[in-house]
């Protein structure tokens, strides 16, 4: 028994085959049409940008972290009371260079990374087969908010300070989500705006749960479950990073944002 979504076996075994595109980059912009681009690859025009976002930004990882930040996005627009393509293609202002197109979030300069694109994430790389397809199940809502309610990400693993970035984000009012099945919290640390104060009794606790998740990065375990010998699942041993405030009383009131579409939780999770 494993503490899996329901759609990681289908999805798991299918092809990591790259759709290619064909098309260059050139001064941060892929130079090719995005919906030509699209319909080359059989999708709608949302569906292969959020594709490329997932490609672009953990497209290395679990098939559970293309999914995770594919729903931050859509989650992030519904946020901000847009659409994914205005997130993900035209966020730049009009008339800017980069606006309208696909392509990285960052470039080198002296050795230093900066951010001129005006981008909210990298659309930089095609989408394998298998990330298509994740990106029409999170574009379908099939996904059933398996990142329960995420809507940024970070890769703290890559920050010299990642509590200072948790810390930062508490501010605004942004917590981690807590573990889910296959993600690597310090690769994708997924935030969820919930809106309160870190001084906060919630937040506090909310707080805490995220410093000890990025304290605990030796070994960055992967949640998964395995058979407790009792015809039922339990949490492996590292999945417990971060889990142990779940149950305290100042966390009561935001633990059915833990729950997936229907209502009901994941096993253990």
């Amino acid at each position: 028994m494993t503490c899996y979504p329901p759609w990681h076996t289908k999805y798991a075994g299918l092809s990591t085959r790259t759709v290619a595109s064909g098309c260059s980059t050139v001064n941060g912009n892929v130079q090719c049409d995005p919906a030509e681009m699209a319909a080359r690859a059989g999708v709608s025009l949302p569906v292969y940008a959020i594709a490329r976002y997932m490609q672009s930004e953990v497209g290395t990882g679990s098939i559970e972290e293309r999914v995770a930040v594919g729903e931050a996005a859509v989650n992030r627009a519904k946020l901000a009371k847009t659409d994914v393509l205005a997130r993900l293609l035209y966020r730049q202002p009009a008339g800017h260079p980069n606006r309208g197109y696909f392509g990285p979030i960052h470039e080198m300069v002296n050795g230093v990374r900066t951010s001129p694109y005006g981008r909210w994430a990298a659309t930089s790389k095609d989408p394998t087969v298998q990330t298509l397809a994740l990106a029409e199940l999170v574009m379908s809502g099939g996904s059933g908010n398996f990142a329960l309610g995420a809507d940024d990400q970070n890769g703290e693993g890559l920050l010299s300070n990642p509590a200072a970035d948790v810390r930062e984000q508490a501010a605004d009012g942004d917590y981690w989500v807590g573990p889910l099945p296959g993600v690597d919290p310090m690769r994708t640390f997924l935030y969820r705006h919930y809106g309160v104060a870190p001084d906060s009794p919630v937040g506090a606790a909310l707080l805490a749960r995220g410093l000890a998740a990025v304290a605990a990065k030796s070994g960055r375990p992967i949640v998964a479950c395995v058979d407790d010998g009792a015809g039922g699942s339990r949490l492996s041993g590292g999945a417990i990073v971060g889990m142990f405030l779940l149950g305290s009383a100042a966390l009561a009131g935001v633990i059915y944002l833990g729950r997936r579409a229907g209502g009901q939780p994941w096993p253990n999770s």
